[in-house]
């Protein structure tokens, strides 16, 4: 039996010319398989890298949005604060207007309230000389 399965095995052989011809088109596909991965784990390779290039640009732009509204932000707070002290410095102007005034119409005033206060008196002097 191990005759007629020899006998067998080798008849359905190739002939060694045709079994080398295999080889060497596995050994070229094999090389051509391996081109094919390459390329392809180069492309893989390449969509992953264009992957991360993409989420590293979304990230920089919401960090860039992010810091523009921070500016923004701290532009208006700054605008706030310039117009409250400029509110500020008018009012302290004004208040001191105000005490200007006030204190030249008292001291305008005095003289006139001490004029006033001497006829006043007079003429109270005057009434009480005259009815008695």
């Amino acid at each position: 039996m191990e005759g007629t399965s020899a006998a067998a095995n080798s008849s359905s052989l190739p002939p060694p010319s045709r079994r080398l011809s295999q080889i060497r088109r596995r050994k070229k596909k094999t090389r051509e398989d391996m081109f094919s991965e390459i390329m392809q784990s180069s492309r893989s390779d390449r969509a992953h890298l264009n992957e991360w290039k993409e989420t590293v640009s979304k990230y920089r732009k919401e960090v860039s949005e992010r810091e523009e509204r921070r500016d923004q932000r701290e532009e208006r707070r700054d605008q706030r604060e310039e117009r409250r002290d400029d509110r500020d410095e008018r009012w302290r102007q004004e208040d001191q207007r105000m005490k200007d005034a006030t204190l030249g119409l008292l001291r305008r005033g005095l003289p006139l309230q001490e004029k006033i206060e001497v006829k006043f008196s007079m003429q109270t002097s005057e009434e009480h000389f005259a009815q008695k």
